[in-house]
């Protein structure tokens, strides 16, 4: 599982880098989103951008997380299709994958999808939810991720942080 998603990680890169991507960037569509304060930045690199939370005392073994990143769209397609497409995507590769929800969504003037699921990794249950977009001709994926346990207590940052979207002109 793991290194299923090291490899995807490392495509991904590859791919922008063949696409002569640089800090500055890829000629992929910018964004900026405005994370909670507390959030750290995990990591950053040309094609994502990760954010955890606070710890939560000394036995907090899963950092709530989200993470913005590029998905190159499969050929002239929509925002559902896309996001049809990196659903089933998931459904592959996650264990456990449950879809709970699907709808169309818009923030800040940028239609999308938002979906909600489940999945289990590591032998924990996780609950994400995830917005797709189409800009400028490719995708742009955002996802948070919480415990099943600690996602109600999540959901209304989660929200609010996805508000903060703007996909630049």
């Amino acid at each position: 599982m793991i290194a299923r998603r090291f490899a995807a990680f490392w495509g991904m890169l590859i791919l922008a880098a063949l696409l002569g991507c640089d800090k500055g960037g890829c000629g992929l569509a910018p964004y900026s989103i405005d994370p909670p304060a507390d959030w750290q930045k995990d990591e950053e690199c040309d094609a994502s951008a990760r954010y955890v939370s606070p710890a939560e005392g000394g036995a907090d073994d899963f950092r709530e997380y989200f993470e913005v990143r590029y998905v190159p769209p499969p050929g002239r397609s929509h925002t559902a299709e896309y996001a049809g497409v990196n659903l089933s995507r998931l459904s592959d590769e996650l264990d456990d994958f449950r879809e709970l929800s699907r709808e169309d969504v818009e923030i800040n003037d940028a239609g999308g999808v938002k979906a909600v699921y489940t999945y289990t990794e590591d032998g924990k249950g996780l609950k994400a939810q995830a917005y797709f977009f189409l800009h400028k001709a490719t995708g742009l994926v955002v996802t948070f991720v919480a415990t099943e346990e600690s996602y109600d207590r999540y959901a209304a940052t989660f929200h609010a942080t996805a508000g903060t979207l703007r996909l630049e002109e």
